[in-house]
């Protein structure tokens, strides 16, 4: 029952992810210096693992149908201005100090 009641809960927040987001909900993106923002790859582990873990970490399944969950996280590309989380995303990705940053920070951004 236990795994179940996770398991649903995972397709919850993933659900609610890509309906916020879109097909480029777990892409890599680049800001370039004049503001634009480029598509590195469709789908990229390390940013999965920041969205989907920091939004579980910061809202609980019930709060998903809130609209400010929504808009929030509607601004998450905000994140990859931070060269802090750019580079958590980066090379090395799975260096448990990557994956605590970036992890954090999503939650920060989503908690703002």
């Amino acid at each position: 029952l236990e795994i179940e009641r996770r398991a649903t809960e995972f397709e919850e927040y993933i659900s609610f992810i890509r309906s916020v987001l879109g097909n480029q909900a777990f892409a890599k993106l680049r800001v370039e210096q004049n503001g634009d923002i480029k598509r590195m790859s469709a789908f990229n582990a390390a940013v999965y693992d920041a969205f989907a873990i920091g939004l579980a970490k910061t809202y609980k399944v019930d709060d998903l149908d809130r609209l400010f969950v929504a808009e929030r996280l509607a601004q998450i590309k905000e994140v990859f201005n931070n060269p802090e989380f750019f580079d958590a995303i980066s090379g090395s990705v799975n260096d448990g100090a990557k994956v605590a940053t970036r992890i954090r920070i999503v939650q920060e951004f989503l908690e703002k």
